[in-house]
């Protein structure tokens, strides 16, 4: 007589945590914050409260080229001042991460407060994949494209 195989349990659905929603929700504030505290100022300057902020990037100054990072501050003061073209022009990854992070604030917000809009996720190979579009084409890729002259920093 052959036996038949268990079949082990279907595997029961993670609980929902509401704290997960919640830093959702909390990050996307952070986009908020810059666009409450910062704005841009005279020339390449960027004002906190209406103060100068920041110093140049000791990158630049050290090897002429700018480093992965160069203009993404400026690129957020630019965006949440409503400037999205001076803001691309800045960083294409600081822009499309300061929206980034201002849709996952909006979705955890609206997972935690509307019961039924839990269910709302992406699927994990679409995140995976933006998130690598996101690393490889906007944030290396403009920095690449920045070193072989194109696209310069706006002022430079």
């Amino acid at each position: 007589m052959t036996e038949v195989a268990a079949r082990p349990p279907a595997p029961r659905p993670l609980p929902e945590l509401p704290a997960w929603n919640l830093g959702l929700a909390l990050l996307g504030l952070i986009p908020l914050g810059a666009a409450s505290f910062f704005s841009p100022g005279p020339g390449e300057a960027v004002l906190f409260r209406g103060a100068p902020w920041g110093s140049p990037c000791t990158f630049l100054e050290a090897t002429g080229s700018p480093c992965t990072t160069c203009g993404m501050t400026r690129s957020w003061v630019h965006l949440a001042a409503g400037h999205p073209l001076e803001a691309l022009s800045y960083n294409p990854a600081g822009a499309v991460l300061f929206v980034w992070l201002a849709a996952l604030g909006l979705l955890g917000l609206v997972r935690l407060l509307l019961p039924a809009a839990r269910r709302l996720q992406a699927p994990w190979q679409l995140m995976v994949g933006w998130i690598l579009f996101w690393i490889l084409g906007l944030y290396l890729g403009g920095w690449l494209l920045r070193l072989g002259g194109i696209n310069p920093l706006p002022g430079t």
